[in-house]
């Protein structure tokens, strides 16, 4: 009853701040978006600096240079209308749009760009690295900017980012990170929607913008209220009652309860995200490449994703997830195949009564403990032994960085996303050579991968098929050699009123969807 009348007051104050305002841009409808989220909608809406939840409102405030389409694997353009580079990929000029604005009623520039991302590059905070390579940023005129970077490098690419690439007023570019999250509203954002209001840690209400560029529909959303929700119950009964139109991650009982529902579509949307287990490749017997395939052959992969997840994961083909380039379906994927992994411990010589396993999960993942302890059954069906250990993430990574490798875990597992759309994250990230493990944490060593990477990367700016053929050559070989497995694509579930149209999840940017696209029936 109290969240009840909680939600009622949230929803009424919302309608209250918006009753009577113009129609923004052509918007005519007085409907309330409602989306109701598992946990805090942000931690800091400075966008540069925010590199968690906050995507879910930055995305609808601020604006990129480029976007990347997930469907055609191309970026686009946004506030860029073209780009080139030089041949080299160390030079590129983005021509911006000449009729947008800011919030604050001043024109979005190339002083605008230049001032936006040197204020990103200077803060240094969340995913500021991924401007590393940039030395200078020049106005060449009004509405063109200049890039120019130490090496080749896909500046493309990295201003669709959904973290630390976002544009912003001159006079937001002033401004500390505690203006942006004053509970009155501030922002410094040229998207279809301004921050009105917000709840620190709670709730966050956006406003259609009078100014924006493109056009509104009759039907939009001119007010969105996004607000935390933790209990999956809750969640669901707002979708249930028409209060809320947006929600995601339910339980399981949940689940099924929405399914049934008629006034609610369940939408199991893909991610960029995939689990990976990474094998010990210096320490015994992991070193074995026979006896990781015995392991690979013994994991119970539909299983997995069938029962414990209950199908909130896909099996994975390759390091690189669908929908992103670099993406390849014909990886080597191991199946669950004992015969198989029986075959594999015999070729291997491993003495299996001498052995004695260390799975290293972080705790706090259920999902990582259940596939683990089914896992070990089929271990111990060919005679292996296997011990989980749980940690805490800064002990878990601490472990598996230890200087010896005979102390460091046979098998670790991890969660892996790319920071923008570009495939070098698990390449450059897991599998070239490091003298001190960061996250190559099945310890590769192999010069003809770490060339071919390195290649890549310096091709991607300027000859992407290459690059990307090169990376399928390098994860084709990574999978031959079951230096480490990918398990399963991570699956988030959404439920969404049928009331509602034009919701999109674009798995480049997590944890969010373009509100200015979503109208009412």
């Amino acid at each position: 009853m109290k969240k009840s009348l909680v939600l009622m007051l949230t929803i009424l104050l919302a309608a209250s701040l918006f009753a009577g305002c113009g129609q923004d841009g052509g918007t005519t409808s007085d409907a309330i978006l409602y989306y109701a989220c598992g946990s805090e909608p942000y931690l800091t809406l400075d966008p540069s600096v925010e590199n968690s939840n906050g995507v879910c409102v930055l995305q609808n405030v601020y604006e990129t240079l480029t976007r990347y389409n997930d469907q055609t694997g191309e970026v686009e353009p946004c506030l860029a209308t073209s780009w080139t580079h030089s041949d080299d990929g160390t030079v590129w000029e983005f021509t911006l749009r000449e009729d947008v604005t800011f919030h604050d009623g001043t024109k979005m520039n190339a002083n605008a760009v230049k001032r936006s991302i040197e204020r990103t590059i200077g803060f240094g905070k969340g995913a500021a690295y991924i401007w590393a390579n940039v030395e200078s940023i020049e106005v060449v005129s009004d509405y063109v900017v200049r890039f120019t970077c130490s090496a080749s490098t896909s500046v493309d690419l990295i201003a669709s980012a959904a973290y630390a690439a976002y544009i912003m007023s001159e006079s937001a570019c002033d401004q500390e990170s505690d203006w942006f999250n004053n509970e009155e509203g501030n922002d410094g954002g040229s998207g279809p929607y301004t921050v009105k209001s917000l709840v620190t840690g709670d709730q966050v209400i956006l406003s259609a913008y009078d100014g924006y560029w493109q056009e509104w529909k009759e039907n939009s959303y001119k007010t969105v209220v996004i607000k935390k929700h933790v209990e999956s119950g809750t969640r669901r009964q707002l979708l249930e009652t028409g209060d809320a139109q947006i929600a995601y991650n339910f339980s399981t009982t949940d689940i099924a309860a929405l399914k049934s529902n008629e006034k609610v579509d369940v939408k199991y949307v893909n991610t960029y995200n995939n689990i990976l287990l990474f094998f010990n490749t210096e320490k015994e017997p992991c070193s074995n490449e026979e006896f990781r395939k015995a392991l690979a052959y013994s994991f119970p992969y539909e299983e997995v994703i069938n029962g414990v997840l209950e199908n909130r994961g896909q099996l994975s083909r390759g390091l690189v997830t669908p929908g992103l380039w670099g993406h390849d379906e014909t990886c080597t994927q191991y199946e669950f195949n004992m015969d198989k992994a029986r075959e594999c411990l015999a070729n291997s010589g491993v003495d299996v009564s001498a052995v004695n396993l260390e799975f290293a999960i972080q705790s706090g993942y259920t999902e990582y403990k259940d596939f683990a302890q089914l896992w070990q059954t089929y271990l111990k069906e060919l005679g292996i032994n296997m011990e989980i250990r749980e940690r805490g993430w800064d002990a878990h990574i601490e472990h598996a960085r230890a200087t010896r490798p005979e102390d460091r875990q046979d098998i670790f597992v991890m969660i892996w996303w790319p920071d923008y759309a570009d495939p070098s994250s698990w390449f450059q990230s897991m599998v070239h050579s490091e003298e001190s493990p960061a996250f190559n944490l099945s310890y590769i060593k192999n010069a003809e991968w770490d060339a071919k990477i390195e290649e890549a990367m310096q091709l991607t700016a300027t000859d992407r098929a290459s690059a990307e053929a090169l990376y399928k050559e390098v994860q084709m070989g990574v999978l031959d050699g079951a230096h480490m497995i990918p398990v399963y694509d991570q699956v988030i579930t959404y439920a969404v009123s049928t009331e509602i149209d034009g919701f999109y999840y674009n798995p480049a940017y997590p944890s969010s969807t373009l509100y200015f696209s979503i109208t009412h029936k």
